[in-house]
């Protein structure tokens, strides 16, 4: 009965860690691509969101130059755009994007 248990148990431990493995790989690849990915420019410029984009880019703030505004999302193998990250990249796409300031007294 014993041995039965534990075989259950680590069939359902093997079974959770390959179901978590792209998970895991697809967040270190997310923390590393500045490192990785050498066409990103400045890391300065560079500034990790997670969620609901994974980066927000700021190419030439930091020469002071003309500063362009990127959204970046790293996907790894398959995997593909959210519900969220589509209606994010929607919202860019069509220019619905705004400057708000606000001053508190």
């Amino acid at each position: 009965m014993k041995e039965e248990i534990n075989r259950k148990a680590r069939k359902i431990a093997e079974e959770i860690i390959k179901k978590q493995s792209p998970i895991i790989k697809g967040k270190v690849s997310e923390e590393l691509f500045p490192l990785l990915y050498k066409e990103i420019g400045n890391l300065s410029d560079l500034r990790f969101l997670g969620n609901p984009i994974d980066y927000i880019q700021f190419s030439g703030l930091s020469e002071g130059k003309e500063v362009k505004i990127n959204f970046i999302e790293i996907k790894s193998g398959s995997s593909s755009l959210n519900q969220n990250e589509r209606l994010v990249k929607e919202a860019v796409e069509k220019k619905r994007i705004e400057w708000k300031e606000i001053h508190i007294n």
